[in-house]
């Protein structure tokens, strides 16, 4: 499902804990979280005290609440509980500003292959980290090379795709970052795929620098 955008979208809730949350009508001159429609989703930023949070939200009309389907980042680095009243907006996320070219972060990068039905579940060892729920993982040694991509680790089971680089989305020209593992972490990769839609297309990544300027090293 495409994610949701509406301009001016921002309300308060008086819910705590970490959702769903009970959303308590529009601010002034804003419109009502409501105006995404039942069962779509889009990138929201909440407020709770001095803390903050950007996540995926999924709006539900039969009680009127929001519940967290992805989370992305926060001032404390984890999904935050809610306290008092909170103020919750509609905005693109950070990675959106980063640059002119779509920027995926990921926590760490897999260059040989990983088994996605098992192999990318809280708790699993991949390019020396150990995996918690939420984290994004960057795939670039698949056997199945449909499989190349960014991917979002589960408690069990298979993993997300990421929602900045859903099925269905053309990643020429994106731009992807490991922040840890042994291999190829702090490194930009690009798509060199002639084809690439995400979830149809064979998918093959090169080191950015690699691919612009004839940099013969590797991404490892």
């Amino acid at each position: 499902m495409a994610l949701t955008y509406k301009p001016r979208v921002k309300e308060t809730t008086t819910s705590t804990g970490t959702g769903p949350w009970t959303l308590a009508g529009a601010s002034s001159r804003f419109q009502a979280v409501s105006t995404i429609g039942d069962g779509n989703k889009a990138y929201f930023i909440v407020e709770s005290g001095t803390d903050w949070m950007e996540f995926i939200g999924l709006y539900t009309s039969a009680g009127n609440t929001l519940t967290v389907d992805t989370f992305l980042s926060s001032s404390t680095g984890s999904p935050l509980s809610l306290s008092g009243t909170s103020t919750i907006f509609l905005t693109p996320p950070t990675s959106f500003y980063s640059s002119n070219l779509p920027v995926i972060r990921a926590r760490v990068m897999a260059t040989s292959n990983v088994t996605l039905a098992t192999g990318l579940e809280n708790g699993d060892t991949v390019n020396g980290v150990t995996l918690a729920t939420g984290d994004a993982v960057f795939l670039t040694g698949q056997t199945d090379q449909k499989e190349n991509r960014v991917w979002v680790v589960k408690a069990s089971g298979a993993p997300d795709p990421h929602p900045l680089m859903p099925t269905g989305a053309n990643v020429t020209s994106w731009l992807v970052i490991a922040s840890e593992g042994t291999l190829g972490k702090d490194r930009l990769y690009t798509c060199t795929s002639n084809t690439s839609v995400a979830g149809t297309d064979n998918l093959t990544w090169g080191n950015a620098a690699s691919v612009m300027v004839g940099d013969s090293g590797s991404g490892g």
